[in-house]
């Protein structure tokens, strides 16, 4: 039975990264950096996303099936992507192009607005195992003067973003970062709210 069950997990993850590897061993014809990009995208779907309704859900199946963890990729990601692959007559470029347009369609586009406060939502667990929460909260959160740390029992890594005159009771700007990068975090506060102290 765990033999079993222990083939039955190899294929779901089989199924689940395919993709990720096809099309990074064709950008690794291209470009190592642009192979590394889809391969830590698609290992950031493999940890898994809340689905949203059913037009998030469909964009979110269409993305992944093309090898990109939808609301785990930020544009500025597609964009390194791009200066990453061959352009004009070079090799692969029609393909690259591609690739790239396919990348723009599923990634999630940050705002220009900026925010008075934030609130990260954190497990403890979490911060134990997970590497660039870790690292975020222990080493980086304190920088950020607008920035409130809350470990909860069970939470996803989340970001609540407040305007000037909310509270975390009623501010409904959420942001999963599920799968980010503890950098990725640090930028995307020092854009919502202005730069650190």
């Amino acid at each position: 039975a765990v033999q079993a069950a222990s083939h039955r997990v190899a294929r779901f993850i089989i199924r689940r990264t395919a993709p990720c590897f096809v099309m990074a061993g064709l950008l690794v014809v291209w470009a190592r950096p642009a192979a590394l990009l889809v391969l830590l995208s698609c290992f950031s779907e493999l940890h898994g996303h809340a689905l949203g309704d059913s037009s998030d859900a469909d964009n979110e199946a269409h993305c992944k099936e093309r090898g990109f963890a939808y609301e785990a990729l930020r544009c500025q990601t597609c964009e390194r992507l791009r200066d990453a692959l061959p352009t004009g007559d070079q090799k692969g470029a029609a393909d690259a192009e591609q690739v790239v347009a396919d990348c723009l369609a599923c990634c999630q586009q940050v705002g220009d607005e900026t925010f008075a406060s934030a609130v990260l939502y954190v497990c403890p667990s979490q911060v134990e195992v997970n590497q660039d929460i870790e690292h975020f909260v222990k080493q980086v959160a304190s920088t950020f003067d607008k920035l409130v740390v809350r470990k909860v029992d069970g939470a996803r890594p989340m970001l609540q973003l407040l305007r000037e005159g909310e509270d975390a009771q009623d501010a409904a700007n959420y942001v999963n970062i599920r799968g980010w990068k503890s950098d990725e975090i640090r930028d995307f506060l020092a854009l919502k709210l202005g730069g650190t102290r």
